[in-house]
């Protein structure tokens, strides 16, 4: 039956089930752990247990852990928080089996209910490295960046060594907080520990230096010390480049690829579409151009289209201005079925209004961020003509930043929200500064928050202030 199991041949595992004379704790384990495994609904494990018990069998820990498995893969909490409080009864087996207890902190982490996690966390007798590993990256997944360092201060207090697991936990925290001296001291405890060569790891820093480092040497000298490198590394060298603004590099990366996936194409056309809103005309619509073409090629490869890549193709057409192109891609996305999401929503919008087409509620959305224009610079702001790159008067140069997608799709979040409804804005390139400017003055004139994801993480705006208070 394991042999079956080990297989991924679950019908055949259940046949040899069914058909042994007797059954103990061990085989209704196994078939119970084979069935998380391999993705079946939790209702077949929690059926298999209900069998066990009529059988008058006691569950073991590992009967328990296939059970907690199916929760996670199913992320059943429900389900989970019933298997927890039936292994209490069972008192020696979560006081002395630190596998029983890993399995049920991993439950509650990856079912969104942290706090559990932690306070089951700080009742245990005995931990490893794996315990640890468990709810920092639960504080990492929830953006805890500080909460995550203090705990990794604890973990090596209690002398727990740090594996490639933490690692890479602690250089997304420090990626997502935009710590640069938190991720170098993470760089430097990989050296000393011999574990900056390992493939997750070295990938974790390519992604960190690409978005915080000094210089892209960062990126290519973490990349060529790796003895091995998967799709994921050059994919993170690929974003390296595109980060510093070295697109031809980065088009040469991904020529020399050996292997490429949806994700690489979602990369570069992201790329071409990355901090458009300050360049020339001319080299705007040339990128938007190259992004489109990009997007031809995805098609013909039939690779997978994910919400990432509906929105870069988007947003390309918006950066080329064509407005016959417009109506094609969008008479795509609607084709294919593509839901409505904050990234879609916010990208159809501008592409329709860079592209000379009127959104349903366009002449809404311009009179309100007229009158939240007039009400921001009444309370302190003032428009900075910098970010406008183009060949035009002064005045013009204004016009063109009033009207800037960032500004638009906050507007119409504001105008469609609820009383307390946060405001959600996403964009998958870097939001301007005079945005940033715009969007902490408006969290201040209308007492609303205002949350938007970018190409650099996320800011909330609340009461005038920035997150990243940058």
């Amino acid at each position: 039956m394991c042999g079956y199991l080990r297989a991924g041949r679950l019908a055949d595992a259940h046949e040899v089930f069914n058909q042994m004379p007797t059954r103990d704790a061990a085989s209704y384990s196994a078939l119970i752990s084979g069935h998380a495994r391999l993705g079946s609904p939790a209702s077949a494990a929690e059926s298999l247990f209900r069998r066990m018990r009529l059988a008058e069998l006691a569950p073991t820990e590992y009967t328990f852990v296939g059970l907690l498995t199916a929760c996670i893969r199913r992320a059943n909490p429900r389900f989970g928080t019933q298997v927890h409080a039936l292994a209490a009864k069972h008192q020696h087996l979560v006081v002395n089996s630190l596998l029983l207890a890993n399995a049920l902190l991993a439950m509650y982490v990856k079912c969104g209910r942290l706090e559990d996690a932690l306070k089951l966390f700080d009742g245990m007798h005995h931990r490893d490295v794996s315990s640890w590993n468990t709810v920092l990256s639960g504080l990492v997944e929830l953006g805890r960046h500080d909460d995550a360092f203090e705990l990794f201060g604890d973990m090596r207090r209690g002398g727990v060594a740090a594996d490639r697991f933490t690692l890479s936990a602690l250089l997304t925290a420090a990626a997502e907080g935009r710590s640069l001296a938190q991720g170098a001291s993470v760089h430097a405890l990989s050296l000393k520990s011999g574990l900056e060569l390992d493939l997750s790891v070295g990938n974790a820093l390519i992604g960190f230096y690409a978005e915080h480092g000094d210089s892209v040497e960062d990126v290519v000298g973490v990349f060529q010390r790796m003895p091995e490198k998967d799709v994921i590394s050059w994919t993170g060298l690929l974003n390296g480049y595109m980060e510093f603004g070295l697109l031809d590099k980065a088009l040469g990366v991904f020529d020399r690829m050996p292997e490429k996936n949806f994700v690489t194409y979602n990369s570069v056309l992201t790329g071409f579409c990355r901090n458009r809103e300050g360049v020339r005309v001319t080299f705007a619509k040339k990128a938007g151009l190259r992004g489109l073409g990009l997007f031809r090629q995805m098609l013909e490869n039939g690779l997978e289209m994910s919400d990432v890549t509906v929105t870069g193709v988007l947003n390309a057409c918006a950066i080329s201005a064509d407005r016959r192109m417009s109506e094609q891609v969008h008479a795509f996305v609607i084709k294919c079925g593509c839901g409505s999401s904050p990234w879609i929503d916010a990208a159809l919008i501008d592409m329709c209004i860079k592209c000379g087409r009127s959104h349903p509620q366009s002449k809404d959305i311009y009179a309100g961020l007229d009158v939240l224009t007039i009400e921001c610079m009444k309370a302190g702001y003032e428009p900075d003509t910098t970010f406008v790159l183009h060949d035009v008067e002064e005045y013009q140069k204004r016009h063109f930043l009033m009207y800037h997608s960032a500004k638009l799709a906050a507007t119409y979040g504001l105008l469609m929200a609820g009383s307390r409804q946060v405001i959600r804005v996403v964009k998958n390139i870097r939001m301007c500064g005079d945005c940033h400017s715009f969007l902490e003055h408006a969290s201040a004139a209308t007492g609303k928050e205002i949350s938007v994801r970018d190409s650099s993480g996320f800011h909330i705006f609340k009461g005038g202030i920035c997150s990243c208070r940058e």
